[in-house]
């Protein structure tokens, strides 16, 4: 049992070849300038040049060869959880009569969103993920693409630097930790209603702001770095980072992220490439284990009873 989930979890992150299924959404969200904020360095003199010097090399890249699809789908849902707190925090009554229940419902959500999901990606991508693009694209161990010259390495190097790096992380840290001490103050029964929906504001007010950085960064990215590993690291080296991960996570861990992949993928319009990459049997299995690892990881509390995602 534990082989074949292994096997279909595994496909999570697997190859999504080109298809019927379409073009991938980055195409869609491509942006005409690198935007400073929550997870670029606004201090750093170099980015808009490492940025005008790293474009013109993704020109007729084929990102049909990208296969880290995991990695999207996951900061997807990241971005997607983050909505859906500040939506709920943002809906908050503190003294209602069915205060209890909902006092439960938003810490679990929001400990569900920092420390399950969110944790989750920004430990795959500080341990694994950083690492890896820094061997394929900076050091040039994966190559299989035209050369980079120096300067191309460089940029590509601190772009990574930027976004997976110890600073980005700490103001991850900083920004976790405040969505935390809002819902634990929204959600202590001792307070008084008034200020209890103050900090549930605060908690709306700090979510919406992470989502929209964390969706900032992710469109930096996806226009650099997807076509810069389609080009650069060849499609057997990223399947193998797949299965890396996947051995990071564990077969439940992995369960629950693929959950929230698939609705996030599904609300992107990538439902199609999501079938394509994933077997029938593992797509079977979603609804079950929504039911069994997800609910109770704390997206029940996050999306309420919600069987089924279009």
């Amino acid at each position: 049992m534990l082989v074949a989930a292994a096997f279909f979890v595994a496909t999570v992150l697997q190859t999504s070849r080109a298809s019927t299924a379409g073009n991938p959404s980055w195409r869609r969200l491509l942006p005409s300038a690198p935007r400073s904020g929550f997870w670029t360095s606004s201090t750093s003199p170099s980015e808009a040049d490492d940025h005008a010097v790293l474009a013109p090399c993704m020109d007729g890249v084929d990102v049909s060869l990208y296969r880290v699809h995991g990695w999207r789908w996951h900061n997807l849902s990241a971005i997607r959880d983050l909505d859906r707190l500040a939506v709920l925090a943002g809906s908050f009554r503190a003294g209602a009569p069915s205060d209890g229940g909902d006092d439960e419902a938003l810490l679990r959500a929001a400990e569900f969103v920092v420390d399950v999901n969110l944790g989750g990606l920004l430990r795959v991508e500080t341990e694994l993920f950083r690492p890896f693009l820094r061997r394929n694209l900076v050091e040039g161990g994966g190559a299989d693409g035209g050369d980079w010259d120096r300067d191309a390495r460089r940029s590509i190097g601190r772009m990574v630097d930027r976004w997976f790096g110890e600073d980005a992380l700490g103001r991850y840290d900083a920004a976790a930790a405040d969505l935390k001490r809002h819902a634990a103050a929204a959600c202590a029964p001792g307070r008084p209603p008034a200020a209890r929906r103050r900090s549930a504001q605060l908690l709306a007010a700090a979510s919406g702001a992470l989502h929209g950085s964390l969706h900032s960064r992710f469109v930096s990215i996806e226009s650099l770095l997807v076509p810069a590993v389609a080009l650069r690291v060849r499609p057997s080296l990223q399947e193998g980072f797949n299965s890396r991960v996947i051995r990071s996570l564990g077969v439940s861990g992995a369960r629950v992220y693929l959950v929230g992949m698939h609705d996030a993928a599904a609300e992107m319009g990538e439902g199609r490439m999501f079938d394509a990459a994933i077997p029938a049997f593992a797509r079977a299995m979603v609804g079950r284990w929504r039911e069994r690892v997800y609910g109770p990881a704390g997206g029940l509390a996050l999306y309420g009873n919600v069987t089924s995602h279009a």
